[in-house]
């Protein structure tokens, strides 16, 4: 696989919420993550980022973590990067990641597990 292949596929991964793809048979084991840096930037101006809000991209049952994910919900509050999922809205049986529009650290979340949302309804703060 090239490069630019490499870049694309990673580019479909953040795109759709995407961490790690991880491919595994007989011959080996291949991790390929998105590659974000594990070093948060400088925060905002705290007065622009206390008004911030993560809003539902679409009405759906909130949920913190994935039904498959066996690891608790993150502990908040927590630092985020742009791109991170940070929950999921549910309708049916589909799951669409909810992501972070910024870096920051959020708060609680301020809907239950489980609750129904609507369309921009708030989800967490930014602290």
């Amino acid at each position: 696989m090239s490069g630019s292949e490499v870049e694309t596929l990673q580019a479909l991964m953040r795109r759709h919420g995407i961490a790690e793809v991880l491919y595994e048979d007989a011959k080996g084991r291949v991790s390929l993550p998105v590659g974000r840096s594990a070093a948060l930037p400088s925060p905002e101006p705290a007065a622009r980022i206390s008004r911030a809000k993560i809003q539902a991209p679409h009405a759906g049952l909130f949920r913190l973590r994935h039904p498959l994910d066996d690891a608790p919900a993150a502990a908040a509050p927590r630092p985020v990067r742009k791109g991170d999922i940070v929950a999921y809205l549910q309708v049916g049986a589909l799951l669409r990641p909810v992501v972070a529009p910024q870096d920051g650290r959020i708060g609680q979340p301020l809907v239950a597990e489980g609750a129904v949302t609507g369309y921009c309804s708030p989800l967490f703060a930014y602290l």
